[in-house]
């Protein structure tokens, strides 16, 4: 039998640390709407809990704008771990197939791996 050579990693906090990008991403939207911000946080949940707000279409409102500024700011604070990238170069050219999960959008996550991981397929 065949052994598949597959690996795969988690994004956040795995590969790359991108709490602080993703803290400054609510609080920027939370003092925007002059909610008090807070110390390193992501997600709906946390600008539902940050803010007090209630009211779902306002906190749909806030997270459509928190993912927006979110990708206009992924590379501010956001950094690999040290030889993460070498690791999965190695890992890709030694045949492996790579595979990375995330709770980030899409778009937000191919945009980081292409940025910091150029050498990997």
């Amino acid at each position: 039998m065949k052994k598949a050579h597959v690996l795969f990693f988690d994004l956040d906090g795995t590969l790359l640390d991108t709490v602080a990008d993703l803290g400054a991403a609510v609080n920027t939207i939370l003092e925007k709407y002059n909610y008090p911000t807070h110390e390193l946080s992501e997600s709906m949940y946390l600008i539902r809990k940050a803010s007090g707000e209630k009211d779902e279409e306002k906190i749909k409102i806030l997270y459509k704008e928190y993912l927006a500024n979110l990708l206009d700011n992924l590379y501010n604070r956001t950094n690999s771990y040290p030889y993460i990238a070498s690791a999965l170069e190695k890992f890709s050219i030694s045949g492996y197939e790579l595979f990375v999960f995330t709770n980030k959008p899409q778009k937000a996550a191919e945009n980081l791996m292409k940025y910091f991981f150029k050498n990997v397929k």
